[in-house]
């Protein structure tokens, strides 16, 4: 009888000290997230995440004025847009999660060169953006609305320096990090929202 209560009190306290570790390890990863999304390149990442989809917000707050077809092409258009920049967002994801892509980009050549890589995908998501997305809307509302420039992309990349400062100080935590967690807690909260989604505030593009 004595062996069995032994047993099972041995059982209830591996079962304790398992969860605290896990919630320790829980409040570290969360920890490691908080100081990342507060740095200002991911505040301006927002902010730009921001421009894109109100443009296409106010558009579809009007879109039963236009044609069907004109209306379905904003929407796949769209699409492709936010597909476009999602990638730059899912490759700077994969290379935190990566210990030796983290070690290259706390180097100053390999930020360097990180920066010009995420400037030509930026610029190149933007001018398609600007093109199939912002210029055919104004041309069905007469309007001139504006996106995001290159003025936005050069302050954004700027910025990128301090992440890279950060990811060096949470490094023993992104080691450890799952891929999921990430993306609960930092891809998804970034990712553009879906045109059917846009004004639904609590709703947030999941990772495909």
């Amino acid at each position: 009888m004595n062996r069995i209560v032994i047993l099972l009190f041995l059982a209830f306290a591996f079962n304790i000290s398992d969860a605290s570790a896990q919630s320790r390890r829980e409040k570290k990863a969360q920890a490691a997230i908080d100081e990342l999304m507060k740095q200002p390149f991911i505040k301006a990442y927002r902010n730009n995440k921001r421009k894109v989809e109100q443009i296409a917000y106010e558009f579809k707050a009007r879109e039963s004025e236009f044609k069907p077809a004109d209306v379905d092409i904003i929407r796949y258009n769209y699409r492709v847009a936010c597909e476009e920049f999602d990638a730059v967002l899912i490759d700077i994801r994969n290379k935190m999660l990566d210990k030796r892509e983290r070690k290259r980009l706390t180097t100053k050549e390999g930020s360097e060169e990180y920066a010009r890589q995420v400037t030509n995908d930026l610029n190149l998501a933007m001018a398609d953006y600007e093109q199939n997305v912002v210029q055919k809307i104004n041309e069905l509302t007469g309007e001139k609305a504006h996106g995001i420039g290159i003025a936005d992309i050069k302050l954004l990349v700027d910025l990128m320096t301090d992440v890279w400062a950060t990811i060096k100080g949470i490094d023993r935590e992104l080691e450890r990090m799952e891929k999921d967690y990430m993306d609960e807690k930092f891809t998804n909260v970034l990712m553009v929202t879906d045109y059917e989604n846009l004004g639904k505030t609590t709703v947030s593009r999941s990772m495909r």
